[in-house]
């Protein structure tokens, strides 16, 4: 009787395998089909990078990049454009082990490059025509590190004489240094205790700022009029200094501010002198420390006459990984006031309206950012296939991340550059994360009204806009990390396009979401660590829940359609999931990277060495490769 009933068991449980095929979890397949990407030829981007250091422009149409060079990466190289960006020339590449660390411009010819030469040493990169050609030569540095040459930023006040100064943005190294030979022998400054900033009109004359804490003069300038050998105090003030500028004999400039980490106040200030420095006037003030609505401390002063200038802030601590990003500040009244232009890494200007800055990006710099207008706007420079994370679309609006910022196409053919920081955006109304000391919240942009809320919702991580009124909002992070019998989590939902949030309780954990006029699909976990897809036809208030088979799921929607990516396995329904199609995805296709765009199109992303950009239009078949012409410029 035994053997029977083992057959008869081993039966049973064959004939349920074979059902099982035709099922994903709880979810119907009614059919199974193989993905197939195809490739197209690689149209020819002009940008600048990778791995940009440094930023000099000549004029408004010429300008050249410094990029680095990492073990498996392009040979470090100097790239010019005289078109204002549009199109980029290598006219120095590295060899060995060149790399390039910075880059300065001594009028409108000459420019000088520092960093490493091909065996490794420090090296002086010089171009006397613009940067079409260039020389090199190894400069004599006694007693100075190698990280503080690359670390070091350079003024030529004359074809022989320069100083150098350590670079606001950097790790708090480099070194003040001065040559009188053109750059081919250094010297190190000799220079008063706590100095901050230098300048040098010519080899003898020059001024330095700084700060001694807790004493009578927390800002000091110094004047020596002996190339450095001695130094004169010629201003005390209660406020530490960190920058100085002197357009003539008569006039000149002196900021600073407070360090952050102080919690002092004033957080940035700026005087003034028309007489030699004979007396100051305090132009600005900013009433408030660094991390309470205050800034860093000004560190960069560029006047370009006693009532035109850029400054940049800084003396920050950003992290382990990074250099510290500046604020850009302009004035256009002698420094009594300052608009507030954005935020840079490095900072290269030309008059009074036009500036390439270096961002401050996560890894490594790709782009670069151009103003023509004083920093009020302010237009990537960049290659156009640079992808920073999967597209995403919503009420026929395609949303494309790249890493020179967000662009938006309601045809997937003409593109134009959005703003960036946005969590989700439809035509019409746009939901944007916002922090305004001491409130953070949601900032909803709904047609020509604005609305900030501030309530509960400071820790959004994503958001799915449904239509024009309807937009649900999930925590950061997901709630899907976390498995309790019987728990249940919540959403934010908005009804009146971003005016007011409320928190809506869920008999699930959310890990993924997406919605579509009253259609709303989750990912997630419910009791006793269940993976589900969950549906909603009526605004997220009911639910029609089916299990997974596993976890990492993530779901998108549009129209009818509902996208499921797991894994290597892609599920589309057409019917709002009812019935499904099971897709089997190649080693290369990022199922959870998928954008719907309804009646069988979609969008998402593949790996190939970097992140490429797909679409289909026959349910997910077959993903044809795209290569969006973006305006960078």
């Amino acid at each position: 009787m035994r053997r029977p009933l083992v057959l008869g068991l081993l039966a049973l449980a064959l004939t349920g395998a074979g059902s099982d095929e035709r099922r994903f979890g709880e979810l119907r397949v009614t059919a199974t089909q193989p993905v197939t990407l195809q490739l197209t030829p690689r149209p020819r981007f002009s940008g600048p990078g990778p791995n940009i250091t440094d930023v000099a422009l000549l004029s408004r149409r010429i300008g050249l990049v410094s990029t680095w060079h990492n073990r498996g990466e392009p040979s470090a190289r100097i790239q010019r454009t005289a078109d204002g960006g549009r199109t980029w020339h290598d006219v120095l590449r590295g060899h060995g082990a060149t790399k390039f660390a910075w880059l300065v411009s001594s009028g409108p010819r000459v420019v000088y490059a520092g960093g490493f030469g091909r065996r490794g040493s420090p090296a002086l990169f010089a171009s006397r025509d613009a940067g079409r050609s260039w020389t090199v030569f190894r400069p004599h540095l006694p007693h100075v590190q190698i990280v503080d040459w690359l670390q070091t930023r350079v003024v030529f006040v004359n074809p022989t004489f320069a100083y150098t100064f350590p670079d606001p943005a950097g790790y708090g190294m480099g070194a003040y240094l001065r040559t009188v030979d053109g750059g081919r022998s250094w010297q190190r400054l000799r220079l008063p205790k706590g100095t901050a900033g230098i300048q040098f009109v010519d080899a003898l004359h020059g001024y330095a700022v700084g700060g001694s804490y807790r004493t009578r003069c927390n800002g000091s300038l110094w004047r020596t009029k002996n190339g450095g050998h001695t130094w004169t105090r010629v201003m005390c003030v209660p406020v530490p200094l960190a920058a100085v500028q002197f357009l003539d004999a008569r006039h000149g400039f002196v900021a600073g501010g407070w360090v952050a980490v102080f919690e002092a106040k004033p957080s940035g200030i700026v005087y003034a002198t028309s007489d030699g420095g004979a007396t100051w006037q305090r132009r600005y003030l900013n009433p408030r420390t660094g991390y309470h609505g205050g800034i860093y401390p000004i560190v960069k002063l560029r006047f370009l006459d006693a009532r035109r200038g850029w400054a940049t802030t800084g003396q920050c601590k950003c992290c382990p990984s990074g250099p510290c990003p500046g604020e850009i500040l302009v004035t256009r009244d002698g420094g009594r006031t300052w608009a507030r232009r954005g935020t840079e890494v490095e900072l290269s200007t030309f008059g009074s309206r036009d500036a390439w800055a270096v961002p401050r990006c996560e890894d490594e710099c790709s782009f670069i950012l151009r103003t023509r207008d004083a920093g009020r706007t302010w237009r990537p420079l960049a290659r156009a296939d640079l992808l920073a994370g999967p597209p995403a679309v919503a009420g026929g609006l395609i949303s494309l991340p790249t890493q020179a910022g967000r662009f938006v196409s309601t045809d997937g053919r003409r593109w134009r550059l959005a703003a960036g920081e946005v969590l989700a955006a439809r035509p019409g109304f746009s939901v944007a994360p916002f922090c305004s000391w001491p409130r953070c919240g949601l900032l909803s942009r709904h047609g020509a009204r604005t609305y900030r809320f501030a309530g509960r919702v400071a820790d959004v991580g994503s958001v799915a806009i449904a239509d024009r009124l309807h937009a649900y909002a999930l925590p950061y992070p997901s709630f899907g990390t976390v498995c309790k019998a019987g728990s249940t989590r919540g959403l934010y939902v908005t009804t009146d396009g971003g005016r007011s949030w409320r928190r809506r309780r869920m008999p699930f954990s959310i890990a993924s979401l997406a919605a579509d006029g009253r259609f709303v699909a989750v990912v997630g976990l419910r009791g006793h660590c269940a993976n589900v897809l969950a549906l909603s036809q009526d605004d997220a208030h009911t639910w029609l829940v089916r299990q997974l088979p596993r976890k990492g799921c993530s779901v998108s929607v549009a129209h009818d359609d509902v996208w499921l990516g797991c894994g290597k396995k892609l599920l589309v329904s057409l019917d709002r999931g009812s019935t499904w199609t099971l897709l089997d995805a190649p080693q290369a296709f990022q199922s959870e990277h998928l954008a719907a765009e309804g009646r069988g199109a979609a969008w998402g992303l593949s790996w190939f060495g970097v992140q490429r950009l797909f679409r289909t239009t026959d349910g997910g078949r077959t993903w044809v490769e795209q290569w969006p012409r973006l305006p960078t410029p």
